[in-house]
């Protein structure tokens, strides 16, 4: 498992994008609270079984972020987001952790897609 500091400046591996989803559904449920969700509830609700939560967390914190910001706007499917975010999330390199993120490629990936 991932070290926390490792979301912000160190190498966040792929992960499926299905626990991805799964974990934006567990946070979506909470809506307008502010809610910690445990590395062990993470694996617990994760498909994969060798899920790095710290992973799935920090892809996940990557979409909300961009998701109140308003950048996703034109994958919303009603109140859920396409399933291309979720994949392009899992996959999106980020060698630099968080810190390195450039939100505009991420959304030329999306784009893309």
């Amino acid at each position: 498992m991932l070290e926390l500091k490792s979301m912000i400046d160190g190498n966040i591996p792929a992960v499926s994008s299905r626990d991805i989803e799964r974990l934006w559904s567990l946070q979506s449920q909470c809506s307008g609270a502010s809610v910690s969700i445990s590395t062990k509830a993470i694996s617990q609700i994760c498909e994969s079984k060798s899920a790095d939560p710290v992973a799935v967390g920090a892809r996940t914190m990557l979409l909300r972020t961009l998701f109140e910001q308003g950048a996703l706007e034109n994958w919303r499917e009603n109140d859920r987001l396409s399933k291309v975010v979720f994949d392009a999330a899992a996959a999106y390199p980020l060698p630099t952790g968080l810190r390195g993120l450039n939100p505009g490629e991420f959304i030329a990936l999306l784009q893309a897609s």
